[in-house]
């Protein structure tokens, strides 16, 4: 920064957001699930990905099949929160 210039220029980009009115069809159901998540098997899953890596690399959310505490459903909810 020089203080001594005459004329200072700044450029920046200016993000506007639209403004959006949807209409909302009440009679439109939408399924509301409660999911129950136990600690121990987090725990578990992790003590196993720990140990698992230790010997093998993880290249894909399906290398995780090899691990007991992983069910297929496990993989499938995780893929898309993970990459490699």
């Amino acid at each position: 920064f020089d203080a001594d210039l005459d004329k200072i220029s700044f450029k920046f980009d200016l993000g506007l957001s639209p403004e959006v009115n949807v209409a909302i069809d009440n009679s439109l159901k939408v399924p509301a699930y409660t999911i129950s998540i136990d600690e121990s098997n987090i725990d578990e899953q992790v003590k196993d990905i720990v140990n698992y890596r230790r010997h093998h690399p993880i290249r894909s959310p399906q290398s995780l099949s090899a691990l007991p505490s992983f069910t297929a459903t496990d993989i499938l909810r995780l893929t898309p929160y993970v990459s490699f």
